[in-house]
């Protein structure tokens, strides 16, 4: 009799186990698909030409793209008061892969995720630019200023209890700045810049918000192009190395998801008709 109370228990409790692991699969397909449910072909939408590492695949997993516009502002702030300030506009371009989310990447209770990924190519900054405040009536030059970035790689975690936003999203962009100054061309970085930020609205058409958290600026160092008495006298100039918290930089944007038309097959895998 007790073995058999024990089996029916045992049978019990496996059943609930079942259930709950059903239930919890339902939930995360619902989520997830609550999450795209707003995403249109790239067919529908108007698109500049992107690179390849911009297209989507859906081979394995459900991929979408991801293009975005931006525009915002870069600070070097010194021990009297902001030494340096440059407005920055751009774009982006990325693949996002919707996935179960990570453990540990994602608040309890996410059931939808993407994993982001932004190729070096698909990241453009354009500093028309730079002010220098820190000395009254000194205006050195500074032309042909330029970003360098290296691909960015993140898990956008949609929040629990409303998978279609806002998004919070936490990365960590490297970038290596080079311009020039006193007559020669000089790189500073890399810059590994955390930033924080919001996303709002359906992702066909959505707009966003990141600032950055404290970080620093390293000194500048000699090279072919930039000899040790530029970088001495720049390095000088700003007080680099910068300790965190020396630099700030926020951006805002608009952009658009969107995934490959299933009907436009080329060698039996999907497409995505973008501009080339």
């Amino acid at each position: 009799m007790v073995l058999a109370l024990a089996a029916v228990l045992a049978l019990a409790s496996g059943s609930d186990s079942v259930v709950a692991g059903r239930s919890t699969s339902v939930r995360a397909d619902a989520s997830r698909a609550r999450l795209t449910s707003s995403v249109r072909p790239a067919a529908d939408i108007t698109l500049p030409p992107l690179p390849a590492d911009c297209v989507p695949q859906n081979e394995i997993q459900v991929q979408l793209g991801v293009y975005a516009m931006f525009t915002g502002s870069f600070t070097v702030i010194g021990p009297h008061g902001p030494q340096l300030s440059a407005s920055v506009s751009g774009w982006f371009c990325g693949i996002g892969t919707v996935i179960n989310p990570p453990p540990g990447a994602c608040p309890s209770g996410t059931l939808a995720a993407v994993q982001l990924y932004i190729p070096t190519n698909g990241q453009v900054f354009n500093i028309p630019g730079v002010e220098i405040t820190m000395v009254p009536g000194l205006t050195p030059e500074v032309a042909n200023t330029r970003i360098v970035p290296q691909p960015i790689t993140t898990v956008v975690c949609a929040v629990a209890t409303n998978p279609a936003g806002p998004l919070h999203v936490v990365l960590t962009a490297s970038i290596t700045a080079a311009a020039g100054l006193f007559g020669a061309s000089c790189d500073i970085g890399p810059l590994r810049i955390p930033l924080s930020g919001i996303i709002y609205g359906p992702l066909s058409g959505f707009s966003f918000v990141f600032a950055s958290n404290p970080f620093g600026i390293p000194a500048a160092s000699p090279t072919g192009y930039c000899p040790s008495n530029v970088t001495t006298a720049l390095n000088r100039l700003f007080g680099f190395p910068l300790a965190p918290g020396g630099a700030k930089i926020s951006l805002s944007g608009t952009g658009e998801v969107y995934s490959c038309n299933p009907s436009d097959i080329v060698d039996s895998k999907p497409v995505c008709p973008l501009p080339g």
